[in-house]
């Protein structure tokens, strides 16, 4: 399970790293809101998002204990859903 979150968060990090970046240079001459801005805002919304990560993950832990034997195995499952809890935090 560690692996999972580990290779879920950095994965993130890496797609949301190449993302941001295109998308700041396709928009760097036609647009008033800045890089530093950009950063900020997303590390504001990765703070308020800390707020619901565990609900969402406590949530999960009850949704997989009566899903994951119906699903085919504990963790597919709970990689779907530590990847659909953590992904909002790492794609910036």
């Amino acid at each position: 399970m560690v692996s999972i979150v580990l290779s879920v968060f950095m994965g993130g990090l890496g797609f949301g790293s190449w993302a941001s970046g295109r998308w700041l240079r396709a928009r760097a001459k036609n647009s008033e809101f800045g890089a530093l801005r950009f950063y900020a805002l997303f590390e504001f919304l990765i703070g308020l998002s800390a707020l619901v990560v565990p609900y969402e993950l406590s949530w999960g832990r009850r949704v997989l204990e009566g899903v994951s034997a119906f699903f085919g195995g504990y963790y597919v499952a709970a990689g779907f859903w530590v990847a659909f809890a953590l992904g909002p935090l790492v794609l910036r």
